[in-house]
C-alpha cells in the first residue's frame, strides 16, 4: 500500500496549530536558538511550582496552555524565529513573552529560580501525580515527610502510605508505581520529543568538514520509547579532526572524548560525550569511513546485544569493531541474519538470527484498514464522510468509527440514543461512502468499563455494533487484583473485540494502570480479543515488553491510530515501529486483513477470530 505523498489530509493537518496531532517522527523542530521544548518544559515546572508555593492560579492554567500551544507548534514551525512564534500561539502572553525571552537568552529565568528557592526540591514532580492534589501533597510533605520521589517510595515500601487515613493500600500501591515512574522521567524522556532534536543536530554534523555522512543510533534508533540521551554515528575520513572540530563549534557543549582512540585493526574510532539544548545528553562515535558498519552497530545496539556479537566474533577469530563493510554484511560474517534495530535488546535475538527464526516484522504498507478513529460526534474533528475520504487518499480499505460511550462525558461521550442514531447514520450511509471513496465503514465504540467489569451499554445496543472496544480510562483506587478483574470480566462480555491501550501509560506524563497483564494476555488469547498497539506518540501501548507474551499466548494485535482527526490515519509510523519493536509479524497484526476477510472475521464474531 502507498503512505507517500503529501495528501489533502496531511495538508489539512498543517493548517493551524490546533487541528489534529502530528508525529514527532520524520519532522524536524527548525526553529534556530533555543529549543523550544525547553521553553515549554520551564513553564510546565514554573506551573508546577507556582501550584506548591501558592496553590492553583491563573497565572499557572496560562503558563500550562502556552505549554500546550508551544508543543503542538514544535513540528509545525518554520524559519521563524522563536518570538514570533511565541507571539503567534494561544496562551502565550506578554509576561510569559519576556520569560521566554530570558530563557532563549540565557537559558534562566529570574522567576522559576526564585521559585525553585522556595520550594523544597522534588515536591514539584510530585504535581506531576495527577492523582495527588494541593491537600494530598501538604499531607504527604507535613505529615509522612515526603518530599521527592525517594521519599514517596520509601514511605510506600515502610507501611506508612498503606497505613495513612487519607490513603491506605490502594493509594500506596499506585503511588509506589508513580514513584518509580518520576525516577525514571528525571533522567528520560519520550523518544517522539528527542527525535525532532536529534535530526536537527544530524543535520548540522553533516555540514561539518570531513563527516561523510551521519545516522542517529541508540535507543532512537531501537525505537525504545523512552531515550536517555540521543547518539550519533559518524563515518569520517578524519575522525579526530570531526571531533576538534565538533568540539570547537557551538552544536554541542562540553564535549569530551570518552576513552582512548580505538584503532582495532588498524580502523580508527573515536568516541565522546557532550550535551545539547536544554542539557539533553549526546554521544557520538566517530569512525573511519571503512569500519562505519561496524561504528553503527555498536552505537545501536543495547549493551547486552552488543557483548553478544563481541562473543559472536570471538568464537570466529574476529574483532567485532574492526569488520569493514555495512551492517548486513558484517551480520553475515558473523553467521547471523541482519537484526533489525528495533530486536537489538540483548534477548535471544541473536539465537534466533543464528537459526535464520526472526520474523518479518510488520510494515505500514501491510496494514488494509483502521480502527479506533472519533468523529465530530464526540471529542473529533472530522465527519465520517471526512474520515472516508482521508482512509481513501492513504489507501486504506475500511475505517472502524468508536465514539468515546456514556461514562466519558468530558470527552462527549455517546448517549445510548446517540450511539444509535450514529449507527444508523453509518448504515445509512454505507452504499454511498463504498461507491464515493471505496471505504467500507465499520459502527463500533470506544467502550468504557465501569468499576465493577460491566460495560457501559446494554447487550441489546451492543449487539447492533460490527465491533466493540474496551477501554480502562478510570483508576477509581482500585488495587492491582480488582483493576485486574474489573478488565477481564469485559473482556469475558462476547461483544468485545478489542482491548484498547491496556496499561493507560502516557509517555512522560502517567505510569500504567497497576495490573496483572500476562494473565489478561493470556485470556486475551483465550477468548480471540484483540489487544490494542495505539499509535498515538504519548501511548505507543501496547507496551513492547510485553509482545513476547502475547504472541506466545497467541493474541492478535491492532495498530490503531486513536484518531481525533482525519488526518490522524496518516499517522501511524510510531505505532507500527511499536509492533516492530514487540516483535510482530504482518501476521500478528489484524489490520493487515484485507476489507472482504476483516468483513468475514467481524460477522463471525470471536469464534472467526482465528
Amino acid at each position: 500500500m502507498i503512505r507517500t505523498g503529501a495528501t489533502g489530509c496531511e495538508r489539512q493537518a498543517s493548517e493551524g496549530f490546533g487541528r489534529g496531532r502530528v508525529s514527532a517522527s520524520g519532522t524536524k523542530d527548525r526553529v534556530e536558538g533555543q529549543d523550544l521544548g525547553g521553553i515549554a518544559s520551564s513553564f510546565e515546572e514554573t506551573a508546577d511550582l507556582l501550584d506548591v508555593h501558592r496553590g492553583p492560579s491563573a497565572q499557572g492554567d496560562a503558563l500550562r496552555e502556552a505549554a500546550r500551544s508551544i508543543r503542538e507548534a514544535l513540528a509545525l514551525s518554520d524559519s521563524a524565529p522563536p518570538e514570533s512564534i511565541l507571539r503567534g500561539l494561544r496562551g502565550v502572553k506578554r509576561p510569559l513573552l519576556r520569560m521566554a525571552q530570558d530563557l532563549q537568552g540565557t537559558g534562566r529565568s529570574p522567576d522559576l529560580e526564585a521559585l525553585r528557592a522556595s520550594v523544597p526540591s522534588g515536591l514539584g514532580d510530585l504535581l506531576r501525580v495527577k492523582e495527588i492534589d494541593i491537600a494530598r501533597l501538604r499531607i504527604l510533605h507535613n505529615r509522612l515527610g515526603v518530599s521527592g520521589a525517594e521519599d514517596l517510595e520509601a514511605a510506600c515500601r515502610s507501611g506508612r502510605i498503606a497505613a495513612d487515613p487519607t490513603f491506605g493500600p490502594a493509594w500506596s500501591d499506585r503511588l509506589l508505581d508513580w514513584a518509580a515512574f518520576l525516577r525514571e522521567r528525571r533522567d528520560r524522556r519520550p523518544s517522539y520529543r528527542l527525535r525532532p532534536l536529534a535530526e536537527r543536530v544530524r543535520g548540522k554534523i553533516e555540514g561539518v568538514p570531513g563527516v561523510a555522512r551521519v545516522e542517529i543510533a541508540g535507543e532512537l534508533r531501537r525505537l525504545c520509547e523512552t531515550a536517555g540521551s540521543i547518539v550519533l554515528a559518524c563515518g569520517a575520513s578524519d575522525p579526530r579532526a570531526v571531533l576538534e572540530a565538533l568540539s570547537a563549534s557551538e552544536i554541542i557543549r562540553n564535549l569530551r572524548q570518552l576513552a582512548p582512540d580505538d584503532a582495532a585493526g588498524g580502523r580508527l574510532t573515536v568516541r565522546a560525550k557532550g550535551e545539547i539544548g536544554d542539557g539533553t545528553p549526546i554521544e557520538i562515535t566517530i569512525a573511519e569511513e571503512k569500519a562505519f558498519g561496524a561504528a553503527l552497530i555498536e552505537a545501536t545496539g543495547s549493551p547486552a546485544h552488543v557483548e553478544g556479537l563481541r562473543a559472536e566474533s570471538r568464537g570466529r577469530g574476529l574483532s567485532l569493531g574492526a569488520e569493514a563493510g555495512n551492517e548486513e554484511g558484517i551480520y553475515a560474517a558473523l553467521g547471523l541474519a541482519w537484526i533489525p534495530p528495533e530486536l537489538r535488546e540483548g534477548g535471544d535475538e541473536i539465537e534466533r538470527a543464528r537459526r535464520g527464526e526472526l520474523p518479518v516484522l510488520v510494515t505500514a504498507e501491510d496494514l488494509r484498514g483502521l480502527f479506533h478513529i472519533h468523529t465530530i460526534a464526540s471529542d473529533g474533528s472530522d465527519t465520517i464522510d471526512e474520515v472516508a475520504r482521508c482512509a481513501a487518499e492513504f489507501g486504506y480499505e475500511y475505517v472502524g468509527i468508536s465514539e468515546h460511550s456514556a461514562s466519558s462525558a468530558e470527552a462527549g461521550g455517546l448517549s445510548p440514543a446517540a450511539l444509535r442514531r450514529q449507527v444508523d447514520e453509518i448504515r445509512s450511509l454505507a452504499g454511498r461512502t463504498r461507491r464515493g471513496s471505496g471505504v467500507r465503514v465499520f459502527a463500533g465504540v470506544e467502550c468504557d468499563i465501569l468499576p465493577d467489569g460491566r460495560l457501559d451499554y446494554d447487550d441489546g445496543l451492543l449487539d447492533r455494533l460490527d465491533f466493540v472496544i474496551a477501554t480502562l480510562h478510570t483508576w477509581d483506587e482500585q488495587v492491582s487484583k480488582t483493576l485486574t478483574e474489573r478488565v477481564l470480566r469485559a473482556i469475558e462480555h462476547p461483544r468485545v473485540r478489542f482491548l484498547a491501550h491496556p496499561t493507560g501509560r502516557l509517555l512522560g506524563g502517567v505510569p500504567g494502570y497497576s495490573l496483572d497483564m500476562a494473565r489478561i494476555l493470556e485470556r486475551a488469547g483465550e477468548l480471540g480479543v484483540w489487544v490494542e498497539v495505539n499509535a498515538r506518540p504519548e501511548r505507543l501501548d501496547l507496551d513492547w515488553r510485553w509482545g513476547e507474551t502475547a504472541r506466545r499466548r497467541g493474541v492478535r494485535v491492532a495498530i490503531s491510530p486513536d484518531a481525533h482527526a482525519a488526518a490522524d490515519l496518516g499517522r501511524l509510523d510510531l505505532g507500527v515501529g511499536a509492533a516492530r519493536k514487540g516483535g510482530f509479524a504482518a501476521s500478528d497484526v489484524v489490520n493487515t486483513l484485507s476489507r472482504e476477510a476483516m468483513e468475514d472475521v467481524l460477522r463471525a464474531g470471536r469464534k472467526g477470530s482465528g
